[in-house]
This record gives C-alpha cells, structure tokens and sequence, in this order.
C-alpha cells in the first residue's frame, strides 16, 4: 500500500508544480496484492451484485447514466450491459473500502490535497466511458481483468476551459494516441489531468478505482463562482 500511496503524491506534487507540463506514466506490477483493496469474491460478483455498494452504483453508457438500482435483477443488468456496453461506476469508494480509505486519508496528509476514490467495472468486449477529459490528476490501479487504454495529449490548457462541456470533434477521438496500452492487474497508470482518454475491454472484464485528485487551483476557482 505504501507504494501506491509514494506515487500518488509524487504524481500529484508534480501536476501542482507544473499542470501543462507532466505526461502521463505507467508503472507495472506496483500493487503487489491487489486483493487488498477490494476482496477477489467481491470483484467476482462485481456485475452480479452492483447492490452490494448500496445506492452508490451508477450505469454509465454513451446515452447517460442512471442508478443501477433501477435494475431490480441481475439478467436485466446483464441485459442492458450488454446491449449499451454500460460500465459500472461506483463513486466514494474509499466510504466503502477501508484500505481504500486510508490510501485517500494518507496521500491528503502528505500533500495537503483532497483525494477520492472511484471504480469502473466494464464487461469484456466492451468500451469504458467515450473519449473524455477530468479536471484533476487521477492515478488509475487496475484491479481485476485487463483493460486497452489511448490516451491523447489535451487540447485545452486552462482550468477554466477544462470545466465547461465541450464536443470532441472525430478528428480527436482518432488521431493518433500518444499512448497506448493494456493495464494488466497490479499495474498503476498516471493520467495528468486535461489529457483525453478511453478504455476498452477486449476478452476478459476489467474493474480498476481511479485515485482522483482535488488541486489547489481547483479548489480556488470553485470559490470564486460561489462569491
């Protein structure tokens, strides 16, 4: 655990020195046990049981997102998996993880940052979230499975145009990836905030928690539009 936590607040610390200029990075195999954070009979039953995070799942496909205890069994969410190649996104997961939990409250201790935690479960053969960008840095561990990550240089760089909603253009989603790679269990990736990406799986289902990061600037320009 102490591994991930150290590069956490390196990979934070390097985007609160210079946000515009860090690239995103992978480091294989940093989480040793990767049963630690989420129990393996757990991850097993991940698309069976979304009902297990309580109210706090959410189905996420190219049409939107909704709770998915709105499904109220388990063949119709595999049914609408299926057929919208939806992902399973549960927020606050370090409420629900207590390792989780510590790695948030320890990376926030050493740099004075607030983390969080969110997991994306995605059945095999299908895509994650189209071609997006987040606001803050976010360090990725894969967990389960293996998912195909592109990742594309950003094309704003200014928080102010990170936050308001822009249509990325065809010519963006299939320009050619500055990165491309497979997360295999155990694998952490650093994805600097701004930069676009999307994630795919291909034989097998993939479940990994994003790390997310709330920068300083971040926290600022929220308190200007609340003034």
């Amino acid at each position: 655990m102490n591994s991930l936590i150290d590069y956490i607040v390196e990979c934070a610390q390097a985007t609160e020195r210079t946000p515009w200029e860090v690239e995103p990075k992978v480091q294989r195999g940093l989480v040793q046990n990767t049963g630690y954070f989420l129990p393996r009979k757990v991850l097993a039953q991940v698309f069976e049981f979304p009902d297990m995070f309580g109210h706090n799942a959410i189905l996420s496909y190219k049409g939107g997102e909704f709770p998915a205890s709105m499904l109220t069994s388990e063949t119709a969410l595999r049914s609408f998996m299926d057929e919208n190649g939806a992902s399973l996104v549960i927020p606050g997961l370090q409420k629900l993880s207590e390792p989780l939990r510590m790695v948030c409250e320890r990376a926030c201790n050493q740099t004075g940052l607030e983390m969080f935690a969110t997991g994306f479960g995605t059945p095999a053969g299908k895509e994650g979230l189209e071609v997006h960008w987040d606001m803050g840095t976010v360090v990725v561990a894969q967990l389960d499975g293996v998912k195909h990550w592109r990742l594309w240089p950003p094309v704003v760089r200014t928080l102010e145009e990170l936050r308001q909603p822009r249509h990325i253009t065809p010519e963006e989603k299939t320009a050619q990836p500055f990165l491309e790679l497979q997360l295999q269990p155990g694998d952490v990736l650093f994805l600097p905030r701004g930069w676009l990406h999307t994630a795919a799986c291909r034989e097998v289902s993939s479940f990994h928690v994003s790390i997310g990061v709330v920068h300083g600037d971040m926290r600022r320009l929220k308190l200007r539009s609340m003034s």
